[in-house]
């Protein structure tokens, strides 16, 4: 269901599907062009024009899709309060996305902007529709916001974690956060690459089991630790991260 305030005109170009779906499943009232530089049309098969977006359609990861799609949600409600027909919102006429950056003026985060802006370019791009938008004034306008973004939109700075905050392990949590924490920071890897969102979101396709941790020992005869990771932000096959005692 969409909320209330954000429930975009029904249309057969934007079905009623989950956010992650929004980018691939939302469609432009035109289809991808078959010309060329020059202005021929390509000898490409139904099939090949498939097969560019299938592969497209890959690269983002399904939490990229969802905020992207987030974005692109809001700027079809736009388009509909403002009666632009489907023809000008893609693509985008040059003026449109200004003014849709600046219709958000004092609602959002200037982060969040920015991540609906390339939401939008991420669906021109993926229908292989042209990127007709001003980037110098869309900068200026995203720069603009960041100084009207409500107070709201941010978290005050917490107090800093410190040595003897981590090393008060008398609480299982306490022990599994410095657990954490510290293997993050050793194999150099992302935390979130450690960590699950929320208990109800664990994929073990995609996130760290215990399973995949093992211990081995690397050519110089030292023990190493190794954690395989399913799935990292950038690949999607998933790689080794190591880490062993400091001599």
């Amino acid at each position: 269901m969409y909320h209330p305030s954000l429930t975009p005109r029904p249309s057969t170009l934007c079905p009623h599907c989950l956010a992650q779906d929004h980018l691939h499943l939302w469609t432009p009232l035109t289809s991808r062009s078959r010309l060329d530089h020059a202005g021929s049309i390509g000898a490409l098969s139904d099939c090949d024009i498939d097969r560019i977006f299938a592969v497209l359609a890959h690269s983002h990861t399904i939490s990229t899709h969802e905020c992207y799609s987030s974005g692109l949600l809001v700027f079809h409600v736009f388009c509909d309060s403002r009666h632009i027909p489907e023809e000008q919102c893609c693509p985008v006429l040059s003026i449109l996305l200004p003014a849709f950056v600046a219709s958000c003026a004092g609602l959002y985060s200037g982060r969040t902007l920015e991540n609906y802006f390339y939401g939008i370019r991420a669906w021109h791009l993926l229908h292989g529709m042209p990127w007709l938008a001003d980037q110098s004034q869309v900068a200026l306008a995203l720069e603009g916001m960041k100084h009207l973004a409500p107070p709201s939109s941010s978290h005050p700075k917490r107090a800093p974690l410190t040595i003897q905050l981590l090393i008060d392990l008398s609480m299982a949590l306490h022990a599994a956060v410095f657990a954490c924490l510290t293997t993050s920071f050793f194999t150099i890897v992302r935390t979130g690459e450690f960590t699950v969102s929320s208990l109800s979101s664990f994929d073990p396709l995609r996130h760290v089991k215990v399973s995949d941790m093992r211990c081995e020992t690397d050519r110089h005869g030292f023990e190493v630790t190794t954690f395989h990771l399913p799935r990292t932000k950038t690949v999607c096959h998933g790689e080794d991260v190591y880490w062993h005692p400091l001599l």
